[in-house]
């Protein structure tokens, strides 16, 4: 236990604890500093007896081997601790520089900066931590440089005491050394000397030039000499280590002062900032992503209330991003037809499956219905939380419209905007599908106008058109909804019935139709006299697929015309 009872010879807080948090040793500074004067100096608190109190009263007292380290700290810093930092030990098996607060002597919080390496010294499994108090920093420094001098009075306790010093600085992430008045080095800590890609014998000596190469030399040089006149160095570089890459640096030049008030050398620390570097450009770039992208972008918390978003945001649904923020996406407006899906529906699926995509419609600040083309991230936290949900979405509007101009032009009649052959052929065969599952009756009615010619002839092709579409308003003024009325092309048209009574129901309906043709029409200043040939089929009887009731309709249509103007008659019947 000689090197851990060296943790009392530290000139900086420090203690020892196993896996579990419970504390093994704790230094006098460690006491001093969250116990106060009072409390008990002993390093080695494993030979105080099971009863022994930590503290001599107040709401840490009690036996020592009842004490975590999550007592030493804050309520804040105790979360985080938990959340965080043991997380990060478990996985790593250390952290480097961790902000925490401990609870101090007088009862108030202490900002310390907190190192930890999981390692075993003298048959002894731990934890070993090291506290950093900034605002005591140069107070540190010259304790450093007192127990490096006291050490040196003897030679035993010089090397057990520099040999744990060691320990304590290589655990550190950064690199840790000393250079004297003449800028030789005194001090080089583990990282120092991997940075450098030298022995401990080859850099404890050599020159500030010869470490550092003429390059780094001219441009460390004014800060090198700035700390020897008495002036504490914060600065950034940029180097090559010995591996050949490029790292981005934060050094500290922290000046040593001697009894006399003298400057005896300086202190440094020089840490590795490389990932902070790169994670700032990521932000920043995530940032720019973020506020240039063309789609809209949300960030809501896990209980969907919008945290941020985007200038497209604000562009495309009209609410500012003061509006926006705090507003629930669960209720966020929405309309179309009943189908339309939900942002809960679509919060639930991204929980399961981690993400959306798909389209739905929604309203803008002002009304305006517009489809949204959207896909929803779940950001995962801890145990599998959802805590942010990521929502991207585009106006769909306009490419909804093409799309449905495109069906349109593809399944209906350009003149007329009834339904075409192929979207008659379409609905008539999901109708037969359907009488396989059910009772159900199909009819086709395939009818042909008389004298259209002659009124084209007379009037024009422009006229005809128009008593084209006069005759397809009057056909569906004959039918229910559930029916469908189709052009074929010239004066050719279709209806389709949806589930009749029965054959007379058929019939009835075809007669009306034809009355409803053969009433005058006023077209273009005069009145006209159309008449209207009916073929029907029956489902099943006349056929089983749509091309067979089709051709079925159209004979007996054919043989309706044969007989005279105005006139209906059945498949299979004269």
């Amino acid at each position: 236990m000689k090197q851990v009872g060296l943790l009392d010879h530290l000139p900086c807080s420090a203690l020892v604890t196993d896996g579990n948090g419970l504390l093994l040793e704790i230094n006098a500074e460690m006491l001093s500093l969250i116990g106060g004067q009072g409390a008990r100096r002993s390093a080695l608190i494993r030979d105080l007896p099971l009863n022994t109190e930590l503290f001599a009263d107040g709401e840490f007292a009690g036996p020592w081997r009842q004490r975590r380290i999550d007592d030493l700290v804050l309520p804040a810093s105790r979360i985080f601790l938990q959340t965080h930092v043991w997380p990060l030990l478990l996985r790593q098996g250390q952290v480097r520089e961790i902000l925490l607060q401990l609870r101090g002597a007088d009862g108030l919080a202490v900002p310390v900066l907190v190192n930890c390496s999981r390692r075993e010294v003298d048959g002894v499994h731990g934890y070993w931590w090291v506290f950093f108090v900034a605002k005591e920093r140069s107070q540190f420094e010259a304790a450093v440089l007192a127990a490096r001098r006291r050490a040196e009075a003897s030679q035993q306790a010089l090397v057990e005491k520099e040999h744990f010093i060691r320990q304590v600085t290589d655990a550190m992430p950064g690199l840790v050394g000393y250079w004297d008045r003449d800028l030789i080095c005194r001090f080089a800590n583990y990282r120092y000397l991997q940075w450098f890609g030298k022995s401990v014998e080859e850099v404890v000596g050599i020159s500030y030039r010869e470490l550092l190469g003429e390059r780094l030399f001219i441009t460390n040089l004014p800060h090198a000499q700035a700390a020897l006149a008495g002036k504490a160095q914060c600065f950034e570089g940029e180097v090559i280590d010995a591996r050949g890459v490029r790292v981005a640096t934060l050094a500290h030049y922290m000046p040593d002062f001697d009894a006399a008030g003298g400057v005896a050398g300086f202190f440094v620390h020089i840490g590795d900032v490389t990932p902070l570097k790169d994670a700032e450009v990521e932000l920043k770039l995530a940032a720019s992503v973020f506020d240039h992208a063309a789609d809209a972008i949300v960030v809501t918390d896990a209980d969907y209330c919008i945290l941020r978003v985007n200038p497209a945001f604000v562009e495309l649904t009209g609410y500012s991003a003061s509006e926006a923020v705090g507003m629930n996406l669960v209720k966020f407006k929405s309309t179309g037809p009943a189908s339309n899906v939900l942002i809960a529906t679509i919060a639930e699926e991204s929980n399961a499956k981690g993400q959306w995509a798909g389209e739905r419609w929604s309203r803008r600040k002002d009304g305006e219905a517009y489809l949204q083309a959207i896909s929803v991230v779940s950001i995962h936290g801890l145990a599998g939380q959802a805590r942010r949900y990521l929502a991207m979405f585009s106006d769909a509007t306009m490419r909804w419209k093409k799309d449905e101009q495109i069906r349109q032009q593809a399944f209906h009649d350009a003149l007329t905007g009834l339904p075409n052959r192929h979207l008659l052929l379409e609905r008539l065969g999901q109708l037969i599908t359907m009488t396989e599952r059910e009772q159900r009756q199909v009819a086709l009615l395939f009818l042909d106008l008389d004298r259209f010619k002659a009124v084209n002839d007379l009037l024009g092709h422009a006229a005809g058109d128009e008593l084209l579409k006069l005759v397809a308003a009057r056909l569906q003024a004959q039918v229910r909804t559930a029916d469908t009325v189709a052009r074929l092309g010239g004066d050719e048209f279709v209806v389709l019935l949806d589930n009749p009574a029965n054959v007379d129901e058929v019939a009835r309906i075809a007669q009306r139709i034809v009355d409803a043709v053969t009433a005058p029409i006023q077209l273009a200043g005069q009145t006209l006299a159309v008449g209207a040939s009916v073929g029907v089929a029956l489902h099943p009887a006349h056929g089983q697929t749509p091309a067979e009731l089709l051709h079925a309709a159209d004979r007996a249509m054919y043989a309706a015309k044969q007989g005279g103007s105005a006139r209906l008659v059945f498949a299979g019947r004269n």
